[in-house]
């Protein structure tokens, strides 16, 4: 995939891309120079690009990174959030299945459309491990769940993330002792970024929490289609490693983001939570949570099972996420399971097979 010279933005913005055609502040028509400043607005994303982009532009290698600035057509800053890595072109198209990790959430950006025909995956995983591109966005973006209560004999279960479906709270431990951890409220979405992590179980040795899943967004002048699949699920919470311990909560699904005058999909859109991991007995570790599921709309993420309390499931379909399970006497609590992603949408929108429900704007 060639991209050519990394761009940087200025303040000047001659043209407006919200989701009607590209258009001159005066209503006069496009100005085609090569040379002209392009701003998108009206989104979760406002920003200019120094030059109009003419090319097309297709992404097909197995693994993209956002971090590696080369990769990007231009960075973009966002006041309050991680900087934007954004792929320019007068059309995309992503074929084969592309990976994409790193800091930066990923921003398409075509004059004219966006073709997904492979899958774009953005998704985090426990196992193997990866975190999709800007998954596990701060506490300033995701709120700060109450964290898990220590008790030396059981613990309790870490929250699940929230995004945009509150993540289920942790299980307490050793017969209500061990306090569960408590999930953050819902935010506000004003800008681009990835889904929230879990918390980690009461104990040293508590579950890890699952990793919230990565940000795509994005943005053309006539329509987008997904012949294919976009994931940004969130990763199940790690097996605890010290007995008593409380089990880590799921991740949330991360951010999938469509602004065109016509959004249409045919194939499969997830931003789907993790499954939280169990909690330990005086003798054995809790068991892992399950990475949240993509193409599987409907079957949520498990929780792990056992020996303490059992670990929630994560959010898929319309089933919202669940909480941990307690842990009787001696038994830590399981950890919650990880809420929903969004679905963001800004134009007409077709398609039945999201996960969750798209938000239309």
């Amino acid at each position: 995939m060639c991209l050519g010279t990394l761009l940087f933005c200025t303040p000047a913005c001659n043209l407006v891309l919200g989701i009607e055609d590209f258009k001159v502040a005066d209503g006069g028509p496009i100005d085609a120079r090569p040379d002209a400043n392009l701003c998108v607005s009206g989104g979760l994303a406002t920003f200019c690009l120094m030059i109009q982009p003419t090319n097309p532009v297709t992404i097909d290698t197995p693994t993209f990174d956002t971090s590696t600035a080369n990769n990007c057509t231009q960075i973009v800053s966002q006041t309050g959030g991680p900087e934007l890595c954004v792929i320019a072109g007068d059309q995309i198209t992503v074929n084969n299945v592309v990976v994409v990790t790193g800091a930066r959430p990923l921003v398409l950006f075509a004059i004219d459309s966006i073709t997904i025909s492979g899958t774009l995956d953005l998704s985090s995983k426990r196992s193997p491990a990866r975190v999709g591109a800007a998954g596990n966005a701060g506490t300033t973006l995701c709120g700060t769940p109450t964290a898990a209560g220590a008790n030396a004999t059981g613990g309790g279960g870490g929250a699940g993330g929230t995004f945009g479906g509150r993540g289920g709270n942790g299980g307490t431990g050793n017969g209500g002792t061990g306090t569960r951890g408590v999930s953050a409220p819902i935010g506000t979405l004003t800008l681009v970024h990835g889904g929230c992590p879990g918390s980690k179980g009461g104990n040293t040795g508590g579950g890890l929490a699952g990793a919230g899943g990565g940000a795509v967004y994005m943005i053309a002048g006539n329509q987008i289609l997904v012949e294919g699949n976009v994931f940004a699920a969130g990763a199940g919470g790690s097996a605890t490693t010290a007995v008593y311990s409380g089990g880590g909560g799921g991740g949330s699904g991360g951010l999938i983001g469509f602004q065109a005058p016509m959004v249409s999909v045919t194939g499969i859109v997830s931003a789907n939570g993790g499954g939280a991991s169990a909690g330990a007995s005086g003798a054995a570790q809790g068991l892992v949570g399950t990475d949240g599921t993509t193409a599987t709309l409907t079957t949520t993420a498990a929780g792990g099972t056992g020996p303490g309390g059992a670990g929630g499931r994560g959010a898929a379909g319309i089933v919202e996420a669940t909480v941990g399970g307690a842990g009787a006497t001696s038994l830590a609590g399981g950890g919650g399971g990880g809420g929903f992603g969004v679905i963001y949408v800004k134009g007409a929108f077709t398609g039945s097979q999201v996960s969750p429900q798209p938000t239309l704007n």
